[in-house]
């Protein structure tokens, strides 16, 4: 019987299926900088918002902050659920 392993940390940086934007970075660095800049983009929206837009804009600018920094904490925690809400944001 095969018993087949988990790749350590080390094995994945260097595969280079697991890199993204012509082979300059992991995928896992890619998905943290896209949630990091859909985060700041989130609270700019929140802070305009709520300076002098809708009740109705800021709640859903505070959700999707929220949501945004679940993409974050997802891979620092190493809990891949945690992409799930920000996937579903992003379905159209």
């Amino acid at each position: 019987m095969i018993h087949q392993h988990e790749p350590t940390e080390a094995a994945i940086e260097l595969e280079d299926e697991f890199r993204c934007c012509c082979g300059c970075c992991h995928v896992e660095q890619g998905a943290v900088t896209i949630g990091v800049l859909r985060a700041v983009g989130a609270a700019v929206s929140l802070v305009l918002s709520l300076l002098g837009g809708s009740p109705l804009f800021a709640a859903i600018s505070g959700i999707s902050l929220v949501i945004c920094l679940c993409v974050p904490l997802a891979q620092w925690t190493r809990k891949a659920s945690l992409h799930i809400p920000f996937l579903l944001l992003n379905v159209r």
